[in-house]
């Protein structure tokens, strides 16, 4: 495993909800995305990503 900065890796993001194109587009250059739309979801990736989780975002319907 090498060791980089902070500013050269990726920040994962949560995403909960439906997710738009415009969202993903927008997003997917920045943050490593994780798309949760039912709590089953949110409940499989949560343990799989919390260590390396730095944000969340509610998409609205």
């Amino acid at each position: 495993m090498t060791v980089a900065s902070l500013s050269d890796e990726k920040t994962d993001l949560l995403i909960f909800g439906p997710v738009r194109p415009i969202l993903e587009s927008a997003f997917s250059d920045l943050f490593v995305l994780h798309k949760a739309e039912t709590r089953a979801d949110l409940e499989r990736l949560m343990s799989a990503i919390c260590e390396n989780l730095r944000a969340m975002l509610e998409a609205a319907r």
